[in-house]
């Protein structure tokens, strides 16, 4: 990752306090303060008008693919992309003070989240519902304070919950544990990214770039790129 610690005192993300991307800013910047954003729009312009000095913006999931709504945003955002982090996702079964497995009936969590987690899910007999985010989801259970109902989401959305974990934190049982990439943007950062491919060896798959939004299907296409 581009090395651009400086002075910084504030980053901002998309959604609750404990979601992800908020430990995300907390892996890469642990001694600034991380400002949680409704919406990716909410983030950018948080950054944008000087309320936060950086915006960790998710892009990417192995598992569930790529985050649609922040490609169409990043490039009309006038913001730079300076750095790049993979977090590897690991879930928590929460249920609030006093809960207990054998009392849980229901568990609410992102959309994504819940099929991850589905063995656990059919293995405790609980019935998943949908939210927009895995750490509102645990937020609005710690609001409706109902033993009966738990969440899947992160253990630092539990700290901010001042909840206790009901069940020990498990891996989710799939073949492949899903991993978020994640963009670090800031404003004037004017630089010029220069890829040199040396490897005799190199075996390239793909190369991705979102569309430019000028016209339909302008990508950012890589000059010189030969395989």
């Amino acid at each position: 990752m581009t090395n651009i610690q400086k002075d910084y005192k504030k980053i901002s993300f998309q959604g609750f306090k404990g979601a992800y991307s908020d430990l995300a800013c907390r892996e890469v910047f642990p001694n600034i303060e991380t400002v949680p954003c409704h919406t990716f729009e909410d983030a950018f312009h948080a950054l944008q008008s000087g309320v936060t000095d950086l915006a960790m913006i998710p892009v990417d999931n192995t598992l569930a693919g790529r985050v649609a709504d922040v490609h169409h945003l990043i490039p009309k955002s006038g913001l730079h992309i300076v750095g790049e982090h993979f977090l590897k996702i690991e879930h928590a079964l929460l249920g609030i003070k006093g809960a207990s497995l054998e009392g849980l009936k229901h568990v609410h969590s992102h959309i994504h989240a819940l099929p991850q987690c589905r063995n656990i899910i059919k293995e405790l007999g609980l019935i998943p519902h949908v939210h927009a985010d895995t750490a509102g989801a645990a937020q609005e259970i710690s609001n409706k304070n109902d033993m009966a109902h738990g969440a899947i989401a992160s253990t630092l959305a539990a700290e901010f919950m001042a909840w206790m974990s009901c069940a020990p934190t498990f891996k989710m049982r799939i073949t492949t544990q899903p991993v978020l990439s994640f963009y670090r943007v800031m404003k004037n950062y004017p630089f010029m990214m220069k890829i040199q491919f040396s490897s005799p060896a190199l075996s390239l798959a793909s190369v991705t770039s979102p569309p430019r939004f000028i016209r339909p299907w302008a990508g950012l296409r890589p000059t010189g790129l030969t395989c």
